[in-house]
């Protein structure tokens, strides 16, 4: 139903998936559209969704907004590409803002086994 909706923003929508990993990103979409598309039937313009590795957590307690904007994100290349390893939090709220948060954890610094072992042998000589 909003296939098209999530299409026509698809280009912005990656740009801020990108920057999502510094900051969290707000995206003002017009009300018009989606009420367009909703072809004036009552639909719920709200969601709040979670996506690990580019897949939707609890895809059946998610509304049809939330699970068209995934569907058009699961079929872009670039997207996937970019929500791969990644956690992100996608929501909309009543003022049709769209946020997408990068909460994927920080990686610690991986240490070599090998330097270290190195390291204490030298302490030990000395």
């Amino acid at each position: 139903m909003f296939i098209q909706v999530w299409r026509k923003y698809l280009p912005v929508i990656r740009i801020l998936l990108k920057k999502s990993t510094a900051e969290e990103q707000t995206l003002q979409i017009s009300s018009i559209d989606f009420n367009r598309a909703a072809g004036g039937r009552k639909v719920k313009f709200t969601f709040d969704a979670q996506l690990s590795n580019g897949k939707l957590a609890i895809a059946d307690k998610q509304t049809p907004l939330a699970k068209d904007l995934v569907a058009v994100l699961q079929e872009d290349e670039q997207a996937k590409k970019i929500m791969a390893r990644q956690e992100l939090g996608l929501s909309m709220n009543t003022a049709f803002q769209l946020k997408i948060k990068n909460t994927t954890p920080a990686e610690e610094p991986a240490t070599d086994d090998a330097e270290s072992t190195v390291e204490e042998e030298e302490q030990t000589k000395k």
